[in-house]
């Protein structure tokens, strides 16, 4: 809640200012959306800014390669889905390397910047910067938290080109509130500090459970509440 998201927005506006093609790129299908929403908002053409999550883009830069042997629309069935997942990655770079032979700058980019990297695999980020229309010129911004990993035993942060780029700190909380960053503190013993600026907030209301079904129970009563 450091506020990454907000500055990887503020970063493609400055770069769209620039007159720069940029890539937002992120792991989660229903934040990519919502980007894509804020930049069409601010009439950021698509032609110049694009948002994807990693999955998705990398399907349709397969589809418009026309990649040999690889799936042209992601499957319903659960096993094979999971190979197309599987695949999917071998199956980008393979897409790259054909537009790039076939001289498709327009499907190339200056700038390249990542959200939720913690999420990433080392393999996809080498990948990514294949994006880039220039490496040496290239423009990339890595946001990450790794306390935010939903997959554990995912090889992340450990990418030798992403680790030699200076890294920024963002050490205060932007998205909660004060009374929500104490409650943090007294049950994690993590301390985060805030801004002045930051509302006190409600006190927090906590809801027990006692197994998944009745934990989703409680959250339907509560957004249907909110």
């Amino acid at each position: 809640g450091s506020g990454k998201s907000l500055m990887a927005q503020w970063e493609v506006a400055r770069l769209f200012k620039e007159g720069k093609r940029i890539a937002f790129l992120c792991y989660n299908d229903l934040l990519a959306e919502q980007m894509q929403n804020n930049f069409q908002k601010r009439e950021f053409p698509a032609s110049q800014v694009t948002a994807a999550s990693f999955y998705k883009l990398a399907a349709k830069y397969v589809r418009l390669a026309k990649v040999p042997g690889a799936p042209r629309k992601e499957p319903q069935n659960d096993e094979w889905k999971k190979e197309y997942f599987a695949k999917m990655p071998h199956y980008f770079k393979q897409a790259l390397d054909i537009l790039r032979k076939q001289n498709k700058a327009s499907r190339f980019f200056d700038a390249l910047i990542i959200d939720e990297g913690q999420d990433f695999d080392n393999s996809w980020l080498d990948t990514i910067l294949l994006l880039l229309k220039e490496k040496k010129k290239g423009f990339v911004r890595f946001f990450y938290d790794s306390h935010q990993t939903i997959y554990k035993g995912r090889p992340v942060l450990g990418n030798t080109k992403i680790e030699s780029m200076p890294v920024i700190f963002l050490k205060r909380g932007f998205r909660s509130t004060k009374k929500i960053l104490l409650w943090v503190r007294e049950i994690t013993g993590i301390s985060v500090s805030c801004y002045e600026t930051t509302p006190t907030g409600h006190d927090v209301d906590v809801r027990l459970y006692s197994d998944p079904q009745e934990q989703i129970a409680l959250l339907y009563a509560e957004i249907a509440r909110l």
